[in-house]
């Protein structure tokens, strides 16, 4: 999986280079975005909310032909989700802190628990350009490609509901509760905390919206975009939403959705409006001169600077000095 990021920006690389070689029409643009942004998953005892999210990135096109062309840029986007839990969790079989023979079962009852995830995300897009003008200012603009993101933030927040933790020991046959003291208690939802840094996606992603073209160089484009992560960015793990700590005094650990076994998988998805600017057309090439103006120039600038008169107009000055030496036809009459 290391390999495909690797390939995908040599390949970008290669042909941008390619394509300076050959076309003159590049150019930069700053872009915007929002809609849709968040992480797809199933949790398997909870309610799964989809969130809104942002993006701005700086891109760098160019066109092999007036038709088709190729982009690459640098992207960073915001995306959220948000997970309602109503049900008991259960972890069996638990080494009791005071008592290492002692085994119970940790029952965990969360009632109208929410958790939101806030995450970003570095991206690199790469994509194949079409376009098609339908007027002189108007150009319908289509964009299919791929796109790295590396998770670069990543933040849970449970501050709505509360949970209730007790323990059913089998020695005693029954269950306990409101012990604080031995981690059994009632607590409203208070926990934040950083999310580990998810793995690197892949996403494929398209566009597709209207280019207009403003005074002088700059343009302007609205479209419509999405894309979809290829890659599963979930960390699969055994461990409970909720655990306590047995080595610090029974307090409670929250794992959080993406770190738990409620979560297996779990794709980055982003859909909505995109707005860019063009900055401006940048002539990376320049065009070779004419080797045989550059002759003639030359060849003029050596003959003035010299004080040497061209051959034509020398021929011209003897002439008229003839005319003006001969006598004139009336005067021998």
């Amino acid at each position: 999986m290391k390999r495909i990021p690797t390939i995908i920006l040599a390949v970008s690389f290669t042909l941008g280079a390619a394509a300076q070689e050959k076309v003159r029409g590049n150019y930069v643009g700053l872009t915007v975005d929002g809609g849709l942004g968040t992480l797809l998953y199933s949790p398997a005892h909870g309610e799964y909310i989809p969130g809104l999210g942002l993006g701005a990135g700086v891109e760098y096109s160019c066109f092999f032909t007036p038709s088709v062309g190729f982009r690459i840029g640098l992207h960073y986007a915001m995306t959220q989700a948000t997970a309602l839990y109503n049900f008991k969790e259960v972890t069996h079989d638990l080494v009791h802190a005071d008592n290492p023979y002692v085994h119970y079962d940790l029952n965990t009852a969360f009632d109208g628990w929410k958790e939101r995830q806030a995450l970003g995300f570095l991206g690199v897009p790469v994509e194949f350009l079409w376009c098609k003008r339908v007027s002189q200012w108007v150009a319908l603009m289509a964009c299919l490609g791929f796109q790295m993101d590396l998770n670069t933030y990543g933040k849970y927040t449970a501050h709505e509901g509360k949970y209730t933790t007790t323990g059913y020991f089998k020695v005693l046959g029954y269950e306990v509760g409101e012990l604080p003291t031995h981690g059994f208690d009632t607590k409203d939802a208070d926990f934040e905390s950083a999310i580990d840094k998810l793995p690197i996606n892949i996403s494929c992603l398209a566009d597709v919206g209207l280019h207009y073209a403003l005074k002088g160089h700059w343009g302007l484009y609205v479209g419509l975009y999405a894309s979809y992560g290829l890659t599963n960015t979930a960390k699969r793990s055994a461990e409970p939403l909720l655990r306590l700590d047995v080595v610090n005094a029974m307090q409670p650990v929250y794992n959080g959705t993406l770190a738990s076994n409620e979560v297996s998988t779990a794709h980055l998805f982003r859909a909505g409006l995109k707005i860019g600017i063009d900055l401006g057309w940048v002539d990376i090439v320049e065009l070779p001169e004419d080797d045989g103006n550059i002759d003639i120039d030359n060849h003029a600038e050596d003959s003035e600077d010299s004080g040497e008169q061209p051959e034509e107009e020398e021929e011209e000055d003897e002439e008229s000095a003839e005319e003006s030496e001969s006598p004139s036809e009336d005067t021998d009459e």
